[in-house]
């Protein structure tokens, strides 16, 4: 089987790890990846490169050498090539063009003799260029669909017309069941693939804070700004139990803080002095995870690996209630907060660190649900199972 994973400069930027971990799986299960990253962005490609080119913390080396199995760009594990993502609608075929040209070249075939079987296309800014990758080559395309702002849109998605077979509906591949039901609403006759995303869970478990340890507590505010209400709720919760646990600092994600809403409130409670903004947050994860708690305030059905890497982790999560969201367990996986009334994040908070011992047991009941519910073997099998459902002669639905 040969699969070409095609991502956006935002998704690349954000899920490179996750990335990285699919292309191992399918590797070790024999099918030859083809990676295309956009070249254009201030970093987003050579950020996803970069962890492309090794294997991720707590996954397999590589080879038994220890080479870097991504070496050059193109090694044991996929091939990199570059497209480019920047142009008016009407380029869209010419990009394609091109980016064949470019794959061809990668794996030294001819240009016509070029044959993809599957298009697994993550991030919507690229799936009017897998569309168009499909039609010149007759390949299955695979569209992700990881968060609830993107279910209209995906039922928009055109059929394809494969040659001397009927018209097909997109596959559409989600994360999670609840986000599979939703998108099956708005697009009952399409193909739709629930595949949880997997993370690995580290050996070493997090230790416990012990009562009355006055060592600095340190929490990660993960959020995007687009609900500058809930991410305020939020900082007034943590202004309030700031008042309890001096000790406490905050490390607010760069996208929230630049939301002159947000930060306007930021320095009216006072925050500054045990504030600290962080860019990059997803892409650059491993600070975030040393921290002790996860703040995630909006609820608006956006799957993150990252949450579930911080579950994996130990780390106790502080979330807004989001049905989207499988992972969100109240009390078992996370301390969920209905609202946004700062009232309900103050005292989630305040519970949390006030019972060091019942933050550290959320922790670790988070970590057992990820190692059974979102391993990487499992999230692998079930990407397996719709590529080859696709290559059926009549495709099926897998749940």
């Amino acid at each position: 089987m040969r699969v070409l994973i095609l991502t956006d400069a935002d998704f690349a930027r954000r899920e490179h790890s996750l990335l990285a971990r699919l292309e191992i799986g399918l590797a070790d299960e024999g099918a030859r990846v083809i990676h295309a990253l956009p070249s254009s962005g201030s970093d987003p490609a050579p950020s996803a490169a970069a962890d492309l080119m090794a294997p991720p913390a707590g996954d397999a080396s590589g080879s038994a050498s220890g080479q870097d199995p991504f070496s050059g760009g193109s090694g044991l594990y996929s091939t990199l090539v570059a497209y480019e993502d920047v142009g008016f609608a009407f380029s869209v075929p010419a990009r394609a063009r091109r980016l064949i040209l470019a794959i061809a070249a990668a794996l030294d075939e001819p240009e016509d003799d070029l044959a993809l079987d599957v298009i697994h296309v993550f991030g919507h800014q690229a799936w009017p260029l897998a569309l168009a990758l499909a039609r010149y080559l007759d390949a299955r395309v695979v569209f992700e669909v990881w968060s609830a702002s993107l279910l209209h849109e995906a039922s928009r998605i055109p059929p394809l017309h494969p040659a001397g077979r009927a018209p097909q509906l997109p596959a559409l591949m989600v994360p999670g069941r609840a986000l599979g039901e939703a998108m099956g609403k708005h697009a009952p006759l399409s193909a739709i693939h629930v595949a949880p995303w997997g993370v690995p869970v580290p050996e070493a478990v997090r230790r416990a804070r012990e009562p009355g340890d006055h060592a600095a507590v340190a929490a990660s505010v993960l959020a995007s700004g687009d609900d500058p209400h809930a991410v305020i709720a939020a900082l007034d919760g943590l202004r309030s139990a700031a008042e309890r646990f001096p000790e406490l600092l905050v490390f607010l994600d760069s996208r929230a803080a630049h939301r002159a809403q947000i930060w306007r409130r930021v320095r009216k409670l006072g925050l500054m002095d045990r504030l600290s903004v962080v860019g990059d947050v997803e892409s650059r994860r491993e600070p975030i995870l040393h921290t002790d708690l996860l703040i995630q305030p909006e609820a608006r059905g956006h799957h993150r690996s990252l949450t579930l890497a911080a579950m994996a982790a130990g780390m106790a999560v502080v979330a807004h209630a989001d049905g989207m969201i499988d992972s969100f367990l109240d009390r078992r996986t996370a301390r969920l907060v209905s609202g946004t009334n700062a009232g309900a994040w103050s005292e989630a908070l305040h519970q949390l660190l006030a019972d060091p011992a019942g933050c550290h047991q959320l922790g670790a009941s988070a970590r057992q649900h990820i190692h059974d519910h979102h391993s990487v073997s499992a999230y692998v099998t079930a990407v397996l199972t719709a590529y080859e459902s696709l290559l059926a002669p009549v495709p099926r639905v897998t749940a």
